[in-house]
């Protein structure tokens, strides 16, 4: 199995790992005919849900440069190459969650108030992590929470 390319939807797979399917992470739009998926994002979504023993709800995950817009993504984002998801598990917070994602082995976690962004880009420049935050979340208390300086 190749770990960190991107490949094209093989329309006749479903199942990608015992808890995450293929239509999760299919772009929203609703016109795409090509969709992008790092193969990392679901083992490593597997090993979380293994962690925390909990479904974990997809809201987005690969987007095509169209829907990014309408999202309001970067122009650099993990979904435009299905390096990312966007994500919430009933009864956990953003920072639970970001903690457990951090535990699994996430390094690129944006935080919100009830949601994640969770990615598997690799990361340059000689830092091995990337942690942001939405809503009124405060990046110096997050950072506390996971650990980092």
């Amino acid at each position: 199995m190749i770990y960190n390319k991107s490949v094209a939807f093989d329309k006749k797979v479903t199942s990608m790992t015992e808890h995450f399917h293929l239509q999760e992470f299919v772009c929203k739009c609703g016109n795409c005919t090509t969709q992008r998926l790092n193969i990392e994002l679901p083992l490593a979504l597997e090993d979380l849900r293994t962690l925390i023993k909990r479904p974990i709800e997809i809201n987005s995950a690969f987007r095509c440069p169209m829907w990014n817009k309408t999202q309001g993504g970067k122009s650099d984002s993990e979904h435009l190459e299905g390096e990312a998801v966007d994500c919430y598990v009933k009864g956990m917070d953003g920072i639970e969650l970001a903690k457990a994602a951090w535990e699994a082995g996430f390094r690129r976690i944006g935080v919100a108030k009830n949601w994640c962004h969770l990615g598997v880009r690799r990361i340059s420049n000689g830092v091995n992590y990337k942690v942001w935050t939405y809503e009124d979340v405060k990046i110096d208390w997050v950072k506390k929470e996971l650990g980092l300086k």
